[in-house]
């Protein structure tokens, strides 16, 4: 009886070892390449549940906005919840872009406030300098642009705030 109890004992012992194995540690499946906490992704399509082109009554149900809008141009703009962002709307054209000033957040290519110009210029060869900032088409989605502003023009300079936007909108 001694011998089987150890023997259920051994047995259990190896299928916790070989679960726990298996499994492995859902901590670490949460962190980029170096180390940290991953970062949410912005484009190539909008940011989480905030998909552009969505209208105002579909992106209000993703529970992602906040209830106070505000005028931005011919826009309106809504807060995104949990995150330094705004969500822009057009009344024609719904949801035209996602504007972030976190780090927690980047683009696929891992592009986000805090980076380098050079680094966007590296990540993105096609970037282009326009009067608001840093611009490029979304690879693969030439309707989606990519924009960044910075704290300067030199490569060493930051990026300040990013987004995803709709080609071609204003919001003026």
């Amino acid at each position: 009886m001694h011998r089987n109890m150890i023997k259920a004992g051994l047995i259990i012992t190896a299928a916790v070892l070989t679960l726990t194995a298996c499994g492995g540690d859902k901590k670490d499946d949460a962190k980029d390449n170096t180390g940290s906490a991953s970062a949410s992704v912005i484009g190539p399509n909008g940011w989480d549940k905030l998909k552009l082109k969505d209208n105002l009554d579909t992106a209000k149900q993703t529970g992602e906005l906040g209830d106070t809008a505000t005028a931005a141009g011919t826009c309106q703009s809504y807060p995104v919840k949990d995150k330094d962002a705004q969500a822009l709307f057009s009344t024609d054209k719904g949801l035209v872009k996602v504007q972030f000033k976190t780090g927690d957040v980047k683009t696929p290519e891992g592009i986000g406030a805090g980076s380098t110009v050079s680094e966007l210029r590296a990540k993105y060869p096609s970037t282009q300098v326009g009067p608001d900032g840093y611009f490029t088409k979304v690879p693969g989605k030439d309707e989606y642009t990519y924009t960044f502003d910075a704290d300067g023009r030199a490569d060493g300079s930051k990026i300040t705030t990013f987004g995803v936007q709709v080609t071609g909108e204003t919001c003026k």
